[in-house]
């Protein structure tokens, strides 16, 4: 196993204990709060809706780990295409790569282009 496989396996394992506390503290919250204040909201004129004060906050904290969810999975599809694009770019280089070392050492191949006039003798004029 490489030490980054482990690295990541520590930081999963770290992120699912930390969502187990908190999903247990809001477990213990609703259960604790069931029998509190009741909240009216009004969503449309004349509509008006009674609802536990537990329950607003268990949905304002469903909609907000959705939403987030929602941001991370957005951000980790952008990553992943660069790191493919990153990878797709590496194996192009190292192909590249491959070829030129592969090419036959040739001194003509070192000699500036400068060198290949040729000069000619002036002719004798009588």
């Amino acid at each position: 196993m490489s030490a980054e496989s482990t690295t990541d396996a520590v930081r999963r394992g770290l992120e699912l204990a930390i969502l187990f506390v908190v999903a247990s503290y809001f477990a213990l919250f609703l259960y604790w709060n069931s029998n509190a204040a009741s909240v009216s909201l009004s969503p449309w004129h004349g509509l008006e809706v009674s609802l536990p004060a537990v329950l607003v906050v268990a949905i304002g904290f469903l909609v907000g780990f959705a939403v987030a969810a929602l941001l991370a999975t957005v951000g980790s599809l952008a990553r992943s295409g660069e790191i493919r694009a990153a990878r797709r770019r590496a194996a192009d280089l190292e192909a590249e790569l491959s070829r030129l070392r592969n090419l036959p050492l040739d001194e003509d191949l070192h000699r500036p282009a400068e060198l290949d006039v040729v000069v000619s003798e002036p002719d004798d004029q009588p």
